[in-house]
């Protein structure tokens, strides 16, 4: 009897185990992004597989300094182009990991990506 009831509770916690592991990995991930370098300042949450566009909260556009994404993840940001905000994107990029300073970070031309997002979008595995 008492086999069978130490059976029953490793079943059960095993269960509660799964049941857990299931939720927690069904949870959205998010990056953040902040307005000073260093992961300083005010920062802003991105969802995973939710679209941040500046133009619903023109407060952070060409504000963002330094990005932390989740491991296994992916943010793809873009900047505005030379024309109506919104309407012709510009440059692209995606990063990984934690990036401290974006002055550090550079385009194909050169450019670096300080105080130059205006979307941004997380995807992950």
């Amino acid at each position: 009897m008492k086999t069978l009831f130490m059976s029953a509770i490793a079943v059960i916690f095993g269960a509660i185990a799964l049941s857990t592991a299931t939720t927690a990995s069904a949870e959205p991930r998010f990056a953040r992004a902040f307005e000073h370098i260093n992961f300083g300042g005010r920062n802003l949450k991105i969802v995973e597989g939710k679209v941040w566009r500046a133009r619903y909260d023109w407060s952070w556009n060409d504000r963002v300094s330094s990005i932390k994404v989740p491991k296994g993840c992916i943010l793809t940001v873009r900047e505005h182009g030379t024309s109506y905000p919104g309407r012709d994107l510009g440059a692209l990029h995606r990063f990984e990991g934690r990036n401290l300073n974006l002055i550090l970070v550079r385009d194909s031309n050169g450019v670096d990506w300080n105080d130059r997002i205006s979307l941004m979008l997380l995807r992950c595995d």
